[in-house]
């Protein structure tokens, strides 16, 4: 079947519009949210311990194992929301390990407030990932939303990464990221690079694209913050 679907080659599609990836067809990488909506709930992201049933926790490692076992190769989820379900994860697969890719809270911020933009979305209205304090975040002023979103998403990440070995947990600052950064992760993972792997074409430049009246809203913002990563 994996013959015939992929033809055994490597995929370059790494272009996606907030998850959705379409320029590789069926060999491409896709976010697989709606693998976890069978179990998981769509109105809340944060899972705490023991929140689903265990035959429901036992059906998500079933599946993913098998995958696993027919292709006899490890598999990457890359979705936002496991960072709010680690400790689900922690249940379903205790050998789990985490790559953490962070960013400077002032580009995420301004990457969340032009993502609304670009969707139609007041400045205001809550978008993307929910933590468990989203309740408390959706009537605030649209500076204070997004930069609290975005630390107290990053705050249940630092968090979690306890309930895993210390060497199953890589924190990769987005800045830093490149092939060597890669090729590091491929070899303390015990992978090996395909010899026709194609690399991505990194562009991870931290630009300012907003008017600075609102750069200093959101570096206000951020400056009340003790930030897990980046500091204050």
């Amino acid at each position: 079947l994996s013959e015939r679907l992929y033809k055994n080659r490597p995929h370059n599609g790494f272009s996606s519009f907030h998850g959705t990836t379409s320029s590789a067809g069926m060999r491409g990488p896709s976010e697989c949210g709606q693998f976890w909506y069978r179990w998981l709930p769509r109105s809340k992201h944060f899972i705490d311990s023991n929140e689903l049933e265990s035959v429901s926790v036992k059906q998500i490692r079933d599946e993913i194992t098998a995958v696993s076992n027919y292709f006899d190769r490890p598999i990457l989820f890359k979705n936002l929301n496991a960072g709010q379900r680690m400790r689900l994860l922690k249940e379903a697969f205790p050998e789990a390990r985490f790559i953490f890719i962070t960013r400077n809270p002032l580009y995420t911020a301004q990457s969340i407030l032009e993502a609304k933009r670009r969707l139609g979305l007041a400045d205001n209205e809550f978008w993307s990932i929910m933590p468990k304090e989203s309740g408390e975040l959706v009537s605030l002023c649209w500076p204070e939303q997004i930069v609290k979103q975005v630390y107290y998403v990053e705050q249940q990440i630092i968090q979690d990464k306890a309930l895993f070995r210390k060497s199953d947990f890589i924190l990769v600052k987005y800045e830093r990221l490149g092939d060597s950064i890669i090729d590091n992760l491929i070899t303390q993972y015990g992978l090996k690079r395909r010899p026709d792997a194609i690399s991505p074409d990194l562009n991870n430049q931290n630009i300012l694209e907003l008017p600075l009246s609102e750069v200093a809203m959101i570096e206000r913002e951020c400056d009340k913050l003790d930030w897990p990563v980046y500091g204050k």
